[in-house]
Formats: structure tokens, sequence, C-alpha cells
């Protein structure tokens, strides 16, 4: 599925986890007071992935101007049926303030609605929110759970920031392996490469910090994660 604005954000940090960037610039649609109309000549459906399929082709201009606005009202027509991907790309809308008012509370909301039914990009942005304090209160901990929940679904962005916070001491208590661990797992999963090698060079800035008791077992934890781990862990040594 296309995506108008990078998950999270979080890969090309070499530091500490930092919030998501801007989006791409792209001119912004004014929000105005009327209310969006449907399109003439269009049936209303009352179908959330119909619906979520007009909000995308709005969003990316496919076949149609890019019109944020208008993205925004498809997307939470099939939000308030429970549509996960909608849910995650109008907190993107409303995190950027992208053809709606920009209100980091409300992207909360509908993060936190498509996180519970398991949206890994949701669940890391969320994540990402309560690390800063953002629309909601800053809470490490609860940062941790949903980007360990992503992690567990073997997203690329949530190993590397699970990576992050275990360097860091952020939410968990500071863990050279266990960073070592998550940092490889990213490198192994990102499937872009600027990613990849991001995350290389975080774990490969780590290595030298390790024993090499340490590194033998963040290694063994790392062939016991992923089942491929032990064909592919020479790509990232």
């Amino acid at each position: 599925m296309q995506t108008i604005i990078i998950a999270a954000g979080i890969m090309a940090a070499q530091g500490a986890a930092a919030p998501a960037p801007p989006p791409p610039p792209v001119a912004k649609k004014a929000v105005r007071a009327a209310p969006v109309q449907p399109e003439k000549g269009v049936l209303p459906s009352s179908d959330p992935a119909a619906q979520h399929a007009m909000a995308q082709r709005y969003a990316l201009g496919e076949g149609v101007a890019q019109d944020y606005r208008r993205a925004a009202y498809w997307y939470r027509r099939a939000s308030a049926q429970g549509y996960a991907a909608s849910q995650y790309y109008l907190g993107l809308l409303c995190q950027y303030g992208m053809g709606t008012a920009q209100d980091f509370a409300e992207a909360a909301r509908w993060y936190r609605l498509a996180a519970l039914q398991g949206h890994s990009g949701a669940q890391i942005n969320l994540g990402l929110l309560y690390l800063n304090g953002t629309g909601v209160p800053l809470d490490t901990r609860e940062a941790l759970k949903w980007v360990r929940l992503a992690a567990a679904q073997g997203d690329a962005q949530a190993l590397y920031m699970l990576g992050l916070l275990y360097r860091d001491g952020k939410g968990v208590e500071a863990d050279r392996v266990q960073a070592f661990k998550w940092l490889s797992l990213a490198a192994m999963l990102a499937s872009d490469a600027a990613d990849r090698g991001n995350a290389t060079q975080a774990r490969n800035a780590l290595a030298g910090r390790l024993s090499a008791s340490e590194k033998r077992e963040a290694e063994r934890l790392v062939q016991e994660w992923h089942p491929l781990a032990q064909q592919r862990f020479a790509l990232v040594k």
C-alpha cells in the first residue's frame, strides 16, 4: 500500500528517537469552513474499503487533483466504521495539519484506534507521541509498549526504534546486548536501502562497546528471535 507520509521517520535519526519529520514539500490545502460535499456523479459508498481508496486517490493525486481536505473527508468516513488504515492516515493528517486543523491529541486518538487493531505504523507513531509528550502525556514506558507491539510484527522501523530505546535507556533499563539485537534485526529486515544503512551504522557503532561475550549473546538472541537470522546475519556483520 502506498503511503503519503513516512510512517514514523525514525530511521534517519542517529541519536535518540525523535518525533516524525515534517511531510514532503507539497502544497497544503487551506482548511475552509464549508463542509466537503461528495463528488458530483459519485454515489456515496458505505463500504469503508471503497471510502479509503477514494481518500488515497486524493491524498496521492491519482487520477484527481491532490486534495488533502477531500482525502481527510473520506478517511473520516472510513475511520468512523473502524477501518484501521484510514484511522492511521487520518492520524497523519491531524498530526501535520494537512487538509484538517493540526491537532496532536486528535492524531493520537486515531493512531490509538488503529494501533489497537494491530496497525504497526500507528503503533510506532503513537509510541513516538508518548516518547515526546506530544498530544499525550510524556510516558516512555507507554511509548515502549507500543513500539514493542510493532516490533513483534517484524516492522523494521519499530525494531530500529526499540534498539535506540534500549541503547539510551528510555522507558527501559539501558541494555547494550538488547540494543545490539534489535538494531541487527532492523538492519536485516529493512526493505529500504537508506533505512538499512542507518540501522547498520547504529549497530556497528554499538558493536565497539560490547565485550566478546556480550556480542556472542546478542548474536544468539538475534538468531533465536528471527528464523532467517542465522542465514542473513552475515549481511550486517
